[in-house]
């Protein structure tokens, strides 16, 4: 797994422009199909950035990160009121099964409350807390991408 610094600010800006693109095609995500769709569009798109900043094997990992978050994502319009918990449950579970940097019982519960953090700390700064969105945005990828960077930067994967 290599370490490439320039890919965590190409992270921190794919949260903004994948939720983004994912509004302007589908509009608010409140259905279901909606919500599956979006979380695979969001997904595609982190998880190809997320596998350059953490140096995970893109093969796995994307269509992990994509499966993941529209699970979650479905969960969330379902369950709105745990929305963002089940959405960070669901994406971190995923990636748990296509190897993650650090062993799945650390990346499940560190992926989870970063994601739920990061839907508050959208919700504080910028965004609405209506439903609709699919991913949150710049406040909160950068707390995301620092956890991350910082999480992962102390301690690799050594065994599963």
């Amino acid at each position: 797994m290599t370490r490439r610094w320039w890919a965590w600010p190409v992270l921190f800006v794919s949260f903004p422009i994948s939720g983004l693109a994912a509004s302007l095609l589908l509009g608010p995500v409140a259905t279901v199909p909606a919500a599956a769709l979006g979380g695979v569009i969001v997904g595609l798109v982190l998880g190809g950035t997320s596998a350059l900043a953490l140096g995970t094997r893109a093969a796995r990992w994307i269509p992990a990160t994509a499966l993941g978050l529209a699970a979650g994502t479905v969960a969330s319009v379902l369950l709105p009121v745990v929305g963002p918990v089940v959405q960070g449950l669901a994406l971190a579970t995923g990636q748990a099964l296509a190897k993650p940097p650090l062993h799945p019982a650390i990346w499940i519960p560190l992926l989870t409350a970063t994601w739920t953090a990061g839907w508050a700390v959208s919700w504080v700064v910028a965004i609405s807390d209506e439903p609709g969105f699919v991913v949150y945005g710049a406040s909160g990828a950068l707390l995301t991408t620092v956890v991350l960077f910082l999480a992962t930067a102390r301690g690799r994967r050594t065994t599963r």
